[in-house]
């Protein structure tokens, strides 16, 4: 294990397990430098915002393969901002953003709500923009219920995501809300196999548009 106390300090945040297997082994027995390390998570970060876990992945999958075709740190520092300029990432992030604001794609939240008031049930729902702790206290005035978060994803389509899991949710106990007879972990899953579908689609669209607009070709 890394004995660099800023590299173990950076192994405990959450961006971290969501950088692909690859590069995290790498990391964990020393093989990137630390300056490297945190590109790569500025990166990880920005494209996630953007694009969704499964892009972001990507996105830095391929910038740390540029990375070891060099040995020295700046020398993998540049290869890092050389591969982004070419492939024209800052023009791809405005474009995509003015593309999105279009169509009406918008970032969000989906969340599993539990509360002592309701054993066995949990409540689904998702928010645009806001992050689910800013919507969960109006949610406890509107139900009277001190419903607490369990499980929260971002997403890039909320609400695409949460009609997804809605109906793949079993025993709604009334057709106009959000509550659902089901375990924890299987309302986890099922969240997450929903936001996967609705990206994997806008992915898809990105892939699709990016190609086009900044190299002149269909995928």
């Amino acid at each position: 294990m890394p004995t660099s106390p800023c590299l173990s300090y950076i192994l405990e945040w959450e961006d971290y397990k969501c950088l692909p297997q690859n590069v995290k082994n790498d990391i964990e027995n020393e093989r990137c430098p630390t300056d490297v390390v945190s590109e790569l998570l500025r990166l990880w970060w920005d494209a996630n915002l953007h694009w969704g876990r499964k892009k972001a992945q990507d996105w830095v999958r391929r910038v740390y393969k540029k990375t070891k075709k060099v040995s020295g740190t700046e020398e993998k520092l540049e290869q890092i901002k050389k591969y982004l300029e070419a492939r024209c990432y800052e023009e791809i992030k405005k474009e995509w953003a003015d593309y999105c604001l279009g169509y009406e794609i918008v970032r969000g939240e989906i969340y599993i709500l539990a509360a002592d008031t309701w054993p066995g049930v949990l409540k689904v729902g998702m928010v645009h923009k806001r992050v689910s702790e800013e919507r969960l206290p109006e949610i406890r005035r509107k139900t009277g219920e001190s419903w607490n978060i369990i499980y929260m994803r971002e997403t890039l389509d909320p609400r695409g995501a949460e009609s997804e899991a809605h109906a793949r949710l079993p025993n709604r106990l009334n057709p106009k809300e959000e509550l659902f007879q089901v375990s924890p972990s299987e309302a986890k899953s099922i969240v997450d196999k929903s936001i996967d579908k609705v990206e994997e689609s806008i992915n898809w669209l990105f892939d699709k548009y990016i190609a086009y607009k900044f190299y002149g070709q269909e995928v």
